[in-house]
């Protein structure tokens, strides 16, 4: 069954609306529990807003137990799992989808709350189990919808005490939704409309991933909130030193070294 969101747009603004939005997606994932590396995706749902099409779709995990305390989140068993597809044929699924929601040719922003603290990670460490040579199209921008809602919700006149979906909601006086993916992204955009309600609002919301000064910036790894996956950094090499014979060359290794732990720190 689709599920539809209405628009409480006047009539006259919502084709122009729906032509500036039809390429923001809301997505969010459930896991078995909260470490990118050791827990597996088991839910991927995401909302094309402004057609109100919603993917859903469970995934089972391959070697990842399912956490006490994750049960008690998203209510999720994992006999519940058996038989569900496991996670890169759903994630090839979900790529279609998206593709088959928005044809044009320019940038694709997904967004989903607090991405870079597990959503993103995770992501990443899945496609890097199962060797994705392209995790997605170029043109794609997996972002943290956090920074979007931060910065407008610091100028209220009562900024919110957190920003965690579930007190961004209470601030806005928005139903709470059960804690489950799809519910999540529902709730993400409705917070992200009260913030970026119009077609100003969403032109400033893409804006706010992708100016040029973004774009210019190192396009890997987290960058304010944005996931780049074009390029990979090349890892500086910082093994089989030769022995350096001058202060200079002392100096360069030592940046190398601290690059590399840069890196490191950020990818992993």
């Amino acid at each position: 069954m689709m599920h539809r969101l209405r628009l409480h747009i006047p009539h006259t603004a919502l084709r122009r609306y729906c032509t500036v939005g039809s390429h923001i997606f809301i997505w969010d994932i459930e896991s078995t529990g909260v470490s990118s590396r050791w827990d597996q995706v088991i839910e991927i749902a995401a909302l094309h807003p402004v057609s109100g099409k919603v993917f859903d779709k469970l995934v089972k995990p391959t070697k990842a137990r399912m956490k006490d305390g994750a049960v008690e989140v998203h209510g999720i068993q994992m006999e519940r799992l058996e038989g569900e597809k496991v996670f890169e044929e759903v994630w090839g699924e979900y790529m279609e989808w998206v593709k088959e929601c928005y044809q044009g040719d320019g940038k694709v922003l997904l967004l989903s709350h607090f991405a870079h603290s597990l959503d993103i990670p995770m992501v990443k460490y899945e496609l890097e189990r199962t060797q994705h040579v392209s995790p997605h199209p170029e043109n794609w921008i997996l972002a943290d919808a956090a920074t979007a809602i931060r910065s407008k919700a610091k100028h209220d006149a009562i900024p919110p005490a957190s920003y965690s979906l579930k007190n961004l909601c209470s601030h806005l006086s928005i139903e709470v939704p059960p804690h489950r993916a799809l519910d999540d992204t529902r709730a993400l955009w409705s917070v992200l409309r009260h913030y970026y309600p119009d077609e100003a609002g969403l032109k400033a919301l893409t804006k706010l991933y992708t100016a040029k000064k973004r774009t210019e910036a190192k396009k890997t790894g987290f960058n304010r909130g944005v996931w780049w996956t074009k390029k990979k950094a090349a890892e500086p090499q910082t093994q089989n030193f030769v022995l350096a014979t001058t202060p200079e060359k002392q100096q360069q290794q030592q940046q190398l070294v601290l690059a590399k732990k840069r890196v490191d720190k950020e990818f992993r």
